[in-house]
């Protein structure tokens, strides 16, 4: 491959790496402010909502009910897809909310609150090293 389809490849990596981890710090932030803020509740599953998967799995993500510090009840559906059986309608599972807009909820677990957070950064920064590598080390196979 010649040179320069290198190099242009390594900088719209490193581009793609900046807006990655850009994206990544904003979410930490907002993460962070949410978290700061959130109040803690328990909820309850209410049902489960099932999709088939490309590989022809069945994941499903919770349907949760929860009180807010008024008594106001909320109902939230989680991000969260699972494989069967992790979650049971019934059971009881920790939220956290924002006070003044309790629809925005989450389930409290480091994966529901950081995932999306760590997945870009990590990313961003690798996709900016390995186009940094790939702009000072070019090969011509």
């Amino acid at each position: 491959m010649p040179i320069f389809i290198i190099k242009i490849i390594s900088l719209s990596l490193i581009i793609t790496g900046i807006a990655m981890a850009i994206f990544g710090v904003n979410l930490f932030v907002k993460t962070k402010n949410f978290k700061k803020g959130a109040i803690r509740t328990i909820g309850t599953i209410m049902k489960l909502e099932s999709k088939l998967t490309k590989n022809k799995n069945t994941v499903c993500r919770p349907v949760i009910s929860f009180e807010n510090e008024k008594g106001e009840v909320f109902v939230i559906t989680s991000d969260d897809f699972q494989g069967e059986g992790y979650y049971k309608t019934g059971n009881q599972i920790e939220i956290l909310y924002d006070k003044s807009n309790p629809t925005e909820a989450t389930i409290n677990t480091f994966a529901n609150i950081w995932g999306k957070t760590i997945y870009f950064i990590v990313i961003g920064l690798f996709c900016i090293l390995f186009g940094i590598y790939l702009f000072y080390h070019p090969t011509n196979r």
